[in-house]
């Protein structure tokens, strides 16, 4: 929460599991300090134009900010590969407009104790907040959903997760979730080029798409190997490789 009173209300009715930033957004300092107390937080910050826009900044440090776990993670091939997961639970209340904290625990703490259990894990919470403020049936609006959605998305490091946001985004702005794909390429390219620029490595969602082009490049020295390569496919239950299997259109 936000302010002292919210922290001291919550204690007098017995909700002693809440602490405040003392301000409008949380710091790195502090979500390092809550981590070592708890993998599982939410925030609730006051309904108003500043707490929304504190909100979305605290979400965004916190993306940023915290340790990842990285795991392994089989492929139908047989092969390891490693997914970045982030170690901690991190969810948003929302509170009714123009209410903050104190004001709803006094009133209702039944009403506070729903709220915290109802309460938006960070990319539900974007995807509420941008397609609220936007006419997704417009096409500006549906490129503004894109264009401040898909950097969230891109964020989450499970492959399974980060696909699920994908496909959704792809339905709201009812886009073959394909193009969403090339798009996150395209611009991974110029980001890409911008980090070598700057002597940077580049992300990991950059080194995804240059899968592709490693892929063709060793098929096209090595042909005899997309026949090895079919069969291995076709040992796990898969297609062999095709068009469909390449995200950026000058791949496939």
């Amino acid at each position: 929460v936000e302010g002292y009173m919210d922290v001291l209300t919550a204690h007098q009715h017995e909700i002693a599991n809440v602490v405040a930033s003392m301000g409008t957004a949380l710091t790195e300092a502090q979500l390092r300090l809550l981590t070592r107390s708890s993998k599982r937080f939410a925030l609730a910050l006051d309904a108003d134009a500043a707490g929304y826009q504190a909100t979305l900044r605290s979400a965004a440090l916190a993306q940023e900010t915290l340790a990842e776990r990285v795991v392994p993670v089989p492929t139908p091939g047989g092969l390891i590969k490693y997914e970045s997961h982030l170690d901690v639970d991190i969810r948003i209340i929302t509170l009714p407009q123009g209410q903050d904290p104190d004001k709803v625990i006094r009133e209702s703490p039944a009403l506070w104790a729903e709220l915290v259990e109802s309460a938006l894990p960070i990319v539900e919470y974007y995807f509420k907040a941008v397609t609220s403020e936007l006419d997704l049936d417009s096409p500006k609006g549906k490129a503004e959903a894109v264009r401040r959605l898909m950097p969230v998305i891109q964020e989450i490091g499970n492959a399974v997760e980060r696909t699920h946001y994908i496909q959704k985004l792809a339905r709201l702005v009812r886009v073959d979730e394909r193009t969403l794909l090339r798009q996150a390429g395209m611009k991974g390219k110029m980001a890409k080029r911008r980090k070598e620029e700057g002597g940077a490595l580049p992300d990991r969602e950059e080194l995804t798409f240059g899968l592709e082009e490693y892929c063709l490049s060793t098929l096209l020295k090595r042909p005899h190997l997309l026949h090895s390569l079919d069969e291995a496919l076709r040992d796990v239950g898969a297609d062999g490789l095709n068009v469909d299997d390449f995200v950026q259109a000058e791949n496939r």
